[in-house]
């Protein structure tokens, strides 16, 4: 039985140290997947290890992102994630991973990630489609164009087994992938945030590093609209998660 908005359920798993930014990351998602407080249950995973049975209760998984490690590092629970995302590979469960989680996705099924400050202290990127998105169910529907809040120390380098690239930038080369086969998606950018709440996470980030004051005043004065990034996550929802099954 096909499911609606109504009945869905999302898991977000996050890897956030700051509680601060741990509760925006979860607003963010819910406003930009636009389901309430109990239809997307937020994870924890440097707190509880992710139990075994978790991925038949839901119908999509978030990845976010990670201010304090690497793709590769070894955080606390770290294998329960490499678990969770190869169940939802074989069980074809849609994830969708922004940011770090993106990198994370796709340097566990083949990809590669490198760091390269160059590619990612900038508060917006000028994003471009790639060929291959003309037919995707989620980015066909972008201008060719589009803008995007931005902001990471690594980037990826090859894409993962399977993966079709998207979107590309000046800035990194791969911006987002899909592995069609499964639902998945990685974006290198927040597609979660408004201009606001990048406003309120780049102001928050002054608050805890007042000499880097200079460089985020910088930051803030060069936000602006994302209309079209801030689409991405409905789009994956109600074209990908919610999609008939065949």
């Amino acid at each position: 039985m096909n499911k609606n908005r109504a009945q869905l359920r999302l898991l977000l798993v996050q890897v956030r140290s700051d509680q601060f930014v741990k509760n925006h990351e979860q607003s963010c998602f819910r406003a930009a997947a636009d389901v309430p407080d109990s239809q997307l249950v937020a994870h924890d995973l440097l707190e509880h290890v992710l139990p075994e049975n978790v991925l038949p209760r839901y119908d999509g998984v978030i990845i976010g992102g990670v201010s304090d490690f690497s793709a590769d590092d070894m955080f606390p629970n770290r294998q329960s994630l490499v678990r969770l995302v190869e169940d939802a590979q074989r069980e074809r469960v849609p994830i969708f991973a922004a940011c770090w989680g993106a990198q994370f996705l796709a340097g566990l099924l083949g990809g590669a990630v490198e760091q390269d400050t160059t590619c990612g202290k900038v508060s917006e990127i000028d994003a471009r489609l790639a060929e291959a998105a003309s037919d995707d169910p989620v980015f066909a529907k972008l201008p060719k164009e589009f803008r995007a809040h931005a902001g990471h120390n690594e980037h990826i380098t090859r894409l993962p087994n399977g993966g079709r690239l998207l979107a590309t930038s000046d800035h990194c080369p791969i911006q987002a992938f899909s592995l069609p086969e499964t639902g998945a998606y990685g974006v290198q950018f927040h597609p979660e945030l408004t201009l606001v709440d990048a406003q309120m996470r780049l102001n928050h980030t002054l608050e805890s590093h007042p000499e880097r004051r200079s460089q985020i005043e910088s930051l803030l004065a060069g936000l602006g609209p994302t209309p079209e990034a801030e689409s991405i996550i409905g789009s994956w929802i109600d074209n990908v998660v919610l999609r008939p099954k065949i």
